[in-house]
Parts: C-alpha cells; sequence; structure tokens
C-alpha cells in the first residue's frame, strides 16, 4: 500500500514498465527504481567491489558533469573568438569544443588551467582552418 496524493489514500500499487502506479487511478507514482543504497559483489579472487555502472545522462553517452563542462568549455571558446575578433564563429568554435572533448577524455585537462587548455584548441582549430594567426595575435607565432 502507496499513498496516493491524486486519490488522497493508502492504494495498492501496480508495477508497469518499471514504474509503480496507483491501482485506483493510475496515477505514476515512482518512476526511478534504482536503489540509492551501494551494493557490493565478490569478485573472482574472493575480494569486495562495488557493483553498478556509471548513469549518463539521457539522450547522451556523457554524465551530466561532462554536459557541463563542455558547455562552460565551448562558452569559454566563443569569447576566446569573439575577444580576439575572430571571424568564423561556429565553424572554428565547434572543432576547437571536438579538440577540448578529446583533451578531456583524455585526461589532458587534469592539473592545467581550463582556459589554457581552451586556448590550445582553438589555436589547433584555427591552425587547421588555415587563420593566419600572426595577424590575429599581433605576435609572431613561427618558430625558428
Amino acid at each position: 500500500m502507496v499513498w496516493c496524493v491524486y486519490c488522497a489514500a493508502d492504494n495498492p500499487t501496480k508495477h508497469v514498465d518499471g514504474k509503480i502506479c496507483c491501482s485506483v487511478c493510475g496515477k505514476v507514482l515512482e518512476e526511478d527504481n534504482f536503489s540509492s543504497e551501494p551494493t557490493f559483489v565478490k569478485n573472482a579472487a574472493g575480494q569486495s567491489q562495488l557493483s553498478g555502472n556509471r548513469v549518463s545522462s539521457v539522450g547522451s553517452d556523457y554524465s551530466a558533469s561532462r554536459e557541463r563542462t563542455l558547455n562552460e568549455a565551448y562558452d569559454g571558446i566563443e569569447g576566446m573568438l569573439y575577444g580576439l575578433g575572430i571571424d568564423g564563429g561556429d565553424s572554428i568554435a565547434r572543432p576547437a569544443l571536438a579538440f577540448y572533448t578529446i583533451a578531456v577524455e583524455k585526461s589532458f585537462t587534469r592539473g592545467r588551467r581550463k582556459e589554457q587548455v581552451q586556448a590550445a584548441c582553438l589555436y589547433i582549430a584555427c591552425r587547421c582552418r588555415q587563420v593566419d594567426m600572426n595577424h590575429v595575435l599581433r605576435a609572431s607565432v613561427v618558430w625558428e
């Protein structure tokens, strides 16, 4: 028996497609059927380990934290594009974000300032698009 706020009574429940529903009115009472408690299992060596998988955000292969990190990186890259006066907008920002995504996946960002990694990714994207960085930065970027 579960309290149904719609019926204002304790009613029996039905389990339908992984959801808990009131058997009287049909209102969905609970959609997330998972335990908030950690579960441990023993592996072949007899050691205990945490059971389960990392939960990713819906419609994406990335976690919510990773999505937020990539969104902040895109905003930072766009800010740098605007600040430096580089034309190209999304045609440069998207490849730069792709480089940043690779850097995050390979843990290249760990221990480094995100602005510096974003700038490096923007530089690579500009070089791939053959943007003249000498003109943009008003300095020589050629190694001699």
